[in-house]
């Protein structure tokens, strides 16, 4: 059966119980009180589908969809997802034309300091210290943050199970500003192939 994982706080079995409490997260998003929604379960469920017909119901709307896939191989821009999300969403992201920061930390796998040539490349974990992990977080929390503000937003995060850990990071520094913004974050995971790691959405969502 299809399982909904909202915020930890509960799961919900059977699919139309599921679209219901998908509509009124998008409801609440529209009316200014974002959050992060997460649908897991096992392969084949159905939780890929359910996102897509809430899409649906969003593009009704008049809400801007966005859509960013994991990546199970080698080889994805770091912060794969969000790119994907920011192409649609961010002035000139359709044309790569991102910020410095985002544009340099997603330009290659592993990503690159933010505010350094895109030239030099640096491990992934270097791209996720102290201050420079934060300004960029925080400027692509901006960017979203400012699409969302002159049309909600819904930004699905598919097989989540297969993000790299920077992404998820970014994920959960989202997620504590969500509440006063017209955006959801829709996710979808695999819990049987997630235990508790950094990869686990269950071990920092609440």
């Amino acid at each position: 059966m299809d399982g909904m994982e909202a915020g930890n706080r509960h799961v919900l079995v059977g699919r139309k119980q599921v679209l219901h409490t998908l509509r009124l997260a998008v409801d609440d998003a529209v009316a200014g009180r974002g959050g992060l929604t997460l649908l897991s379960g096992e392969p084949g469920v159905g939780k890929t589908r359910l996102a897509e017909e809430i899409c649906g119901y969003v593009r009704s709307r008049e809400v801007t969809v966005a859509w960013g896939s994991c990546w199970e191989g080698e080889g994805a821009p770091g912060f794969w997802p969000w790119l994907q999300i920011l192409r649609v969403v961010a002035p000139g992201g359709e044309r790569g034309d991102l910020p410095g920061d985002v544009g340099s930390a997603t330009a290659e796998p592993g990503g690159t300091l933010p505010g350094k040539s895109a030239v030099r490349r640096v491990p992934a974990p270097l791209v996720e210290v102290g201050q420079e992990r934060f300004r960029l977080f925080d400027t692509i929390t901006g960017l979203l943050r400012t699409a969302c503000r002159s049309r909600p937003l819904v930004a699905v995060l598919d097989d989540l199970h297969w993000s790299d850990a920077p992404s998820l990071r970014l994920l959960r520094f989202l997620a504590r500003n969500l509440g006063t913004l017209p955006m959801l974050v829709l996710g979808t995971y695999r819990d049987v192939e997630m235990g508790q790691t950094i990869h686990s959405p269950k071990c920092w969502v609440s």
